[in-house]
């Protein structure tokens, strides 16, 4: 999808679309949302696509390599609501690179990261870095979480992952709400918060079942990230909470540090 404006809306679980691929490296995904990349390196996207609209649809990506359900790249205002994802190679929904105020909603994902060897999220957001190189042979480049603003998760519910819940990297006020997570893959987490990212929140994120914890923040420049009424039932194996970042999980927000509030285990809060 090249052109601003467009709507694809269908009937929900009867509107199922399959990828079906013969292309062992994939084809990235099955609904994509894409700008005109930057023509140099820190340049913005020589165009945007905007308002994109994608409401009741069912997606099926044949649990192929490399295939991603929706994803979005140098758009904006992008909505997806009311959708429903099911074998999904990598990543149900993602959006990368120079993506703004874009949103997925109302949504049910089935089951995600489920390609052989899988290391992605169900969801995620992720801003451009230098260890990219566009197809037109532009370097990427440390935007910092800049060219990733104020994308919302909301309301999601993520029935199977093959390995993690969400992934925010590089990305900025980026917000997380109502996201219920049942099955996770065996070295997964249901968070993942790495990169240079910045005043993100996560609010009633519930997990059933981690056996590797809650979260992981795989950076020293992951600052002023919000968890509010998080709950996970079942957690073993390794730390719930595990921090590379400038202090300790549970800084306060005045240190500008991740900040941690109401989360509990098994129904049994964990001291502040």
């Amino acid at each position: 999808m090249r052109k601003s404006g467009q709507k694809i809306t269908g009937d929900g679980l009867t509107s199922w679309v399959q990828l079906r691929s013969s292309i062992p490296t994939g084809v990235g995904q099955l609904i994509g949302i894409a700008g005109l990349l930057p023509t140099v390196s820190g340049g913005l996207p020589a165009a945007f696509v905007e308002d994109v609209q994608i409401k009741c649809v069912h997606i099926d990506t044949n649990a192929g390599t490399n295939d991603n359900g929706i994803g979005g790249s140098m758009c904006k205002g992008i909505k997806v609501r009311d959708c429903y994802f099911t074998n999904i190679g990598r990543k149900a929904v993602t959006w990368q690179y120079h993506v703004h105020n874009n949103s997925c909603l109302d949504s049910t994902i089935f089951s995600a990261s489920m390609e052989a060897g899988g290391t992605q999220s169900a969801i995620s957001t992720e801003g451009e870095n230098s260890s990219i190189t566009y197809a037109n042979g532009v370097a990427g480049f440390d935007w910092d979480g800049d060219d990733n603003t104020n994308n919302t998760f909301q309301n999601i519910e993520i029935t199977q992952s093959g390995y993690s819940g969400i992934t925010i990297s590089n990305a900025k006020r980026t917000f997380c709400d109502n996201i219920r997570m049942t099955t996770l893959g065996a070295l997964g987490r249901p968070v993942i918060v790495g990169r240079v990212s910045k005043d993100n929140t996560f609010r009633g994120v519930k997990v059933k079942t981690s056996t590797r914890g809650f979260l992981i923040v795989t950076s020293a420049t992951t600052i002023s990230t919000r968890f509010e009424d998080c709950w996970i039932e079942s957690c073993s194996g390794d730390n719930m909470m595990y921090s590379e970042g400038p202090g300790p999980s549970s800084g306060t927000a005045a240190e500008r540090r991740p900040t941690i509030e109401r989360l509990g285990r098994s129904g049994v809060p964990i001291a502040r």
